[in-house]
Order: structure tokens, then sequence, then C-alpha cells
């Protein structure tokens, strides 16, 4: 075994296929620790959020899930609907491939199209 400026040269008295399927073996596992650690680095940036600042807002489109992925937050039309209503569901859908909806903020105000934007207004008291 030598080293060279940047790389391990080894030394095998075997056959030069053997040599080479080493080599091979080698660099396809550099290859894959490589891309392991870019998709670790790039995991962090992949999840939902579950919260709301103060300078935030919500647009019809985006959803806020819990962070055990139990609720869903955001905007929605009921089956055979075009109104839009903000509401909370279940994250999973059910048997029937539909949202469970829990909590509904504009029932008897529904939004016509997809304009709709749920913001936090300061000096709302808890």
């Amino acid at each position: 075994m030598a080293w060279a400026s940047d790389r391990l040269i080894l030394y095998c008295p075997r056959s030069c296929c053997d040599c080479a399927k080493g080599l091979i073996h080698a660099s396809a596992k550099k290859m894959l620790l490589k891309a392991l650690l870019v998709v670790s680095l790039l995991f962090p940036f992949c999840t939902s959020i579950d919260t709301i600042e103060m300078d935030q807002h919500v647009k019809d489109g985006d959803l806020l899930v819990s962070k055990e992925n139990i609720f869903a937050l955001g905007f929605f039309s009921p089956r055979n609907s075009s109104s839009r209503y903000v509401g909370i569901w279940y994250a999973q859908k059910d048997e029937k491939d539909q949202k469970a909806v829990v909590w509904v903020a504009n029932r008897n105000d529904p939004i016509n199209d997809t304009s709709g934007v749920l913001t936090h207004k300061s000096g709302i008291k808890d």
C-alpha cells in the first residue's frame, strides 16, 4: 500500500481484474456515503411547519401540519362544492380517502375563490 497526493494506491499481487473490482467497489461506497450525506443535510429543509408567527400568513394551498402528523390546518372545499373554508382536519385520510374535518372557522361565511389568506392579527388576547 502506498500513498499518492490525494488517493490511496493499493498494491495487489493478484490479477488486475481483482484489483479493479476492489477499486470500483470502494468508489461505489464512497459515492453512496456522499449521497447519504447530501440527503441528510437536506432533510431538515423538507419538513412541514407546525406553527405560524405573527408576521406570517397561510394562503390557500398552504398547509400547517401538527408535529405528530395528527392534524392539518388549511383551506378546503367540501365534496361537490366550490366554496372554500378554513378548517382543521385529521392529517390522515379516512377509508374513503376523504378528510375528516373537525373544525371550520368560516362555516357561515365561505370564500368563493382561492384568494383566501389566514393571518394572525396583533392585539388578539388568548
